[in-house]
């Protein structure tokens, strides 16, 4: 009887690129639903969230960075920037973070195509990065700062790299994108935090060893290729040129940042360097030191009155700051914060120095920080202070022989916690205590309504209310100030206040102006008011005079013209329904429990998924120097160009932990987005040679 041939079930096979997008866009699709919805944490912090959100205020309002003082150009403005895009394009600023963050991971499954052919092999190292804890949902995600941005920006550099190197051999058009790539986001990186030069020495052994490609393998256009080898580092100087442009036609100031101005730098390493009885490795300047500096640096003496109020202030910001380090540090080397604010003299003299009226003519004072260094570096060099000799680097200081012991054991330590996941919290979606840092009645907080376009949890503020909250605008057309609110029952007897008024807007005021009306008054007249259930009338108060006007006029979208004013309200929402509402956004038992399994399967696995990695770089080794059998060349390239970039970055963040008073490890992030890849291209690379070993080997 002859053998009947089955037909071949090859419906995976043949649908196979249906599968595969399908698994792509779930991912991606899972990922953004289950960050939907999840409230921004806005923190009161004038040199950290409060700033950006200022200075996205004022990018938006057409004053580039806004009015000049000690602060307005401590940090990079790229962040400012995002929030300004973020706000025009009307979407939350957690979905437009994670979606860049999503658009990096997107660009690094492209960037490794030439080294892992396999897209499912690819697709499960996008699966990795996309649902790390560090970069899913943490402390640092879901502020209004830059650290989330600047670990997509991280994994851009990264990918348009690796992507530029592995195809030099490719035609013109596709090696100009990658270097388009790599140069625009190198210049979004460096314009986002202060210390980004630690990307510089592993990245510039990138591209050398891209012109030795070009040189010895290419056969064609070897000049046009070295061009576009040159290229990035042309077009990421291009937007530190155009922000420090801006700097100094605004403010008298070449540069990004003002912590990176050489005499400003200068004057605090100097006073690091003086020899002191009394010594701590995170703070160098100490109260000794900063008094032998006032007695050889008159310039420095004639600001001790502004300088000593503001060490004063840093006080329990320093405290709080050192009581960050690990257990054995503070036994070892802290006072528990007796030197006051001392290890934020890098902010408190700049405030000092704008107290003392140098900044009030609205250009930057380098006179007074290069004087001040002068004094100080002449009082060294003739004697007349013992300083010691110390190497100097940007944003850390001084750095002595004594601390290399203490960065060698914060290495230990640091790697403990690499190893462990053990870096950032992850908020505890339905705990309302921790989402109360949020307060309507402080005004400030409208600089992140108008930028964030997110959810923010309130549920405390919300249940004491009890009543309605109302948003809007309004303004006497005839007054020189801003209306208020005061809130009465039937009875007119008076209820309270206004929430919070005079707040700014420069819609508003934009608006009239194209109207033809200027009217300073609408550039702060936006309001949120918080009142009980019993308010039956509002009362609108100016210079002008008084109008009482029943609730019911203040509806959703209703407009008021009456008696001079002119009211628009936005909003008007009862506290019942808004906390409904934001139950269902953050109080969701799935996603709590989501979250919190994320993070225990990363934390169990990270150590002996590196363990693996570890052996098979091992494996490589012995393949390649007893078998002979050598893994390609490129793959060799990218696993030494991301083991460089991790410990280049790891060894920053424990030199700021170890000689700093600044928390290095909450912001490592970043190191993941280096390890995971790395280990796996590891763990690939050695199956793949032990694959060609054993093809070798097998009898013909």
């Amino acid at each position: 009887m002859p053998k009947i041939k089955m037909p071949k079930l090859d419906i995976f096979y043949k649908r196979r690129d249906w599968f595969f997008w399908c698994a792509l866009s779930l991912m991606i699709l899972f990922r953004i639903w289950i960050l939907s919805g999840i409230p921004k944490h806005y923190i009161f912090g004038p040199h950290d969230d409060l700033f950006f959100a200022k200075q996205a205020y004022s990018l938006l309002s057409g004053t580039w960075l806004g009015s000049f003082d000690e602060m307005i150009l401590i940090k990079e403005p790229f962040y400012g920037m995002f929030l300004v895009v973020s706000s025009l394009s009307g979407l939350p600023l957690f979905l437009s973070e994670n979606l860049l963050f999503i658009l990096a991971c997107l660009v690094f499954y492209i960037a490794i195509e030439p080294l892992i052919k396999n897209r499912w092999a690819r697709l499960l190292m996008i699966a990795v990065l996309l649902f790390c804890p560090i970069d899913l949902l943490t402390y640092w995600t879901i502020r209004v700062y830059r650290e989330f941005v600047y670990v997509s920006l991280s994994l851009l550099v990264i990918s348009f790299a690796i992507g530029l190197f592995l195809r030099l051999k490719e035609k013109i058009w596709v090696l100009l994108l990658w270097a388009a790539g790599l140069g625009l986001s190198m210049g979004a990186f460096m314009l986002t935090r202060e210390e980004g030069i630690w990307i510089y020495p592993v990245l510039f052994l990138l591209l050398l060893g891209g012109l030795w490609v070009i040189w010895k393998k290419s056969e064609n256009h070897k000049w046009q290729r070295t061009g576009l080898i040159f290229l990035p580092v042309i077009l990421w100087y291009i937007p530190l040129l155009l922000v420090s442009y801006m700097n100094y036609s605004y403010y008298g100031y070449w540069g990004t940042s003002s912590l990176l101005d050489p005499d400003l730098t200068l004057v605090i390493s100097t006073m690091q360097r003086i020899r002191t009885n009394t010594w701590y490795p995170y703070q160098r300047v100490t109260r000794e030191s900063l008094l032998k500096a006032y007695q050889v640096s008159p310039t420095l003496a004639s600001l001790r009155a502004p300088l000593e109020l503001s060490l004063i202030k840093w006080t329990p910001a320093s405290q709080q700051l050192i009581q960050m380090k690990p257990s054995w540090y503070l036994r070892a080397y802290s006072d528990h914060g007796s030197e006051g604010g001392m290890s934020n003299i890098i902010w408190a003299l700049p405030e000092a120095v704008s107290n003392a009226g140098y900044y009030s003519n609205g250009s930057y004072p380098h006179e007074v920080y290069a004087r001040i260094a002068r004094e100080l570096t002449d009082a060294c060099d003739r004697g007349a202070l013992d300083c010691a000799t110390s190497m100097n680097i940007p944003l850390i200081g001084t750095v002595e022989a004594r601390q290399f012991p203490i960065i060698a054991r914060m290495y230990v330590a640091a790697e403990q916690t690499l190893m462990s996941l053990d870096i950032g919290g992850l908020p505890e979606i339905g705990d309302p205590n921790y989402w109360g840092q949020y307060s309507s009645n402080i005004p400030e907080f409208s600089y992140f309504d108008m930028v964030a376009n997110n959810p923010v949890m309130q549920p405390q503020t919300l249940i004491a209310i009890d009543g309605v909250s109302l948003n809007g605008w309004g303004f006497f057309e005839k007054s020189a100030t801003p209306i208020s609110f005061v809130f009465l029952d039937q009875a007119g007897n008076q209820l309270g206040d206004n929430g919070s008024a005079n707040l700014p807007s420069p819609d508003v005021y934009q608006y009239f102006q194209q109207q033809g009306q200027n009217l300073p008054v609408t550039a702060n007249c936006r309001f949120r008011l918080n009142f009980p259930k019993s308010t039956t009338q509002i009362k609108v108060v100016s210079s002008q005079g008084t109008t009482i006007l029943p609730l019911e006029r203040f509806a959703s979208l209703a407009e008021i013209v009456q008696d001079g004013f002119q009211i628009f309200i936005d909003s008007r929402t009862s506290t019942a329904a808004a906390l409904v509402k934001e139950n269902r956004l953050g109080l969701l038992s799935f996603k709590k429990s989501y979250f919190l399994f994320n993070q225990s399967t990363y934390r169990a696995l990270t150590l002996p998924f590196s363990l693996v990695g570890i052996l098979c770089l091992l494996g490589l080794l012995v393949l390649s120097v007893w078998k002979k059998l050598h893994p390609p060349l490129e793959h060799l390239v990218v696993i030494i160009f991301l083991a460089g970039l991790l410990f280049t970055r790891m060894t920053l963040l424990v030199m700021i932990d170890a000689t700093t008073n600044g928390p290095g490890q909450a912001y490592n992030a970043s190191l993941y987005l280096f390890l995971y890849p790395l280990i796996a291209l590891s763990i690939y690379s050695f199956l793949s040679l032990l694959a060609a070993y054993r093809k070798q080997n097998q009898p013909q």
